[in-house]
């Protein structure tokens, strides 16, 4: 990669400046694959879509939100408890987050409501019974 960095960086920094995009990069190629043991290969569901971006456009992309990522963090843009997509911060350290501030509002005698927008992405190997039966309780 440092052979290309020499040859890359005027460029980019150019597309940056001048608000450019090079459409030849921003295309892609989807490859189609079919799943193995499927029963039937009429429904969507019995492929897998593979998405082939262009390096040179993937590069740049990253670069760029690695600085966003930087900045927000530099400058304290998002609040604490955001860990969305942060560095260093997993959906546990967000559980935990949320259970504090349970366990302290049912400390003061109050009730606590709260809606899970994706419990399949924060619970991936919850059995969905056990789960209904402590959401019951």
């Amino acid at each position: 990669m440092d052979l290309l960095t020499e040859w890359l960086l005027p460029i980019y920094v150019a597309m940056l400046d001048r608000n450019l995009h090079y459409r030849p990069w921003k295309t892609f190629t989807t490859v189609i694959l079919r799943k193995p043991g499927k029963p039937h290969y009429d429904v969507t569901k019995a492929y897998w879509l593979i998405a082939l971006l262009n390096t040179m456009w993937k590069v740049l992309t990253a670069i760029v939100a690695d600085q966003i990522t930087f900045l927000t963090e530099k400058h304290q843009l998002l609040p604490k408890n955001h860990f969305r997509g942060c560095p260093g911060w997993t959906t546990t350290d967000t559980m935990h987050l949320l259970t504090l501030r349970i366990k302290a509002v049912w400390c003061a005698g109050k009730v606590v409501a709260v809606l899970f927008l994706d419990i399949k992405g924060a619970f991936p190997n919850a059995m969905p019974e056990r789960l209904v039966h402590n959401l019951r309780k």
